[in-house]
């Protein structure tokens, strides 16, 4: 004897809308926590780093090097911490290996702090807008 299929009732629409809403959950912020505040003292560190390296004419090629190292730490940071590489994350930090080459200009240009704010409001605001699409294809379906 064949099984009766379900039939579409409103109990069932309600279970299958409850379900998906369990499912869809609002994402949980990306690159918090005391991990985020270390990359951020190494980068505050790596600005001032710069301004005192950079004066002394001296110390000034190790601007350009230790730039490049922290610049590597925070990327290494960021892969550990599944960021979803967009254009726009590519591009700032395409921006900032830039100015570590520019002895002069990188005294002045906080890159590595503003780079890592930056790419958190980018991941935090793209993982949100995923949730706001979803939500909304979910109330477009009811």
């Amino acid at each position: 004897m064949p099984k009766e299929s379900r039939k579409n009732t409103g109990a069932n629409k309600k279970k299958y809308h409850r379900r998906e809403a369990i499912d869809l959950q609002k994402p949980e912020k990306k690159l918090t926590g005391s991990g985020f505040f270390v990359m951020v003292g190494l980068a505050v560190t790596k600005d001032i780093l710069d301004i005192i390296f950079t004066f002394t004419l001296i110390f000034a090629i190790f601007a350009s090097f230790f730039g490049i190292i922290i610049s590597f730490l925070i990327l290494f940071y960021l892969i550990y911490n599944d960021v979803k590489w967009t254009t726009r994350k590519i591009v700032t930090m395409l921006i900032t290996f830039i100015v570590e080459f520019l002895p002069f200009i990188n005294a002045f240009i906080p890159a590595a702090t503003v780079n890592l704010f930056i790419i958190k409001k980018f991941e935090n605001s793209d993982r949100f807008k995923e949730f706001a699409e979803k939500k909304a294809s979910l109330l477009a379906k009811t």
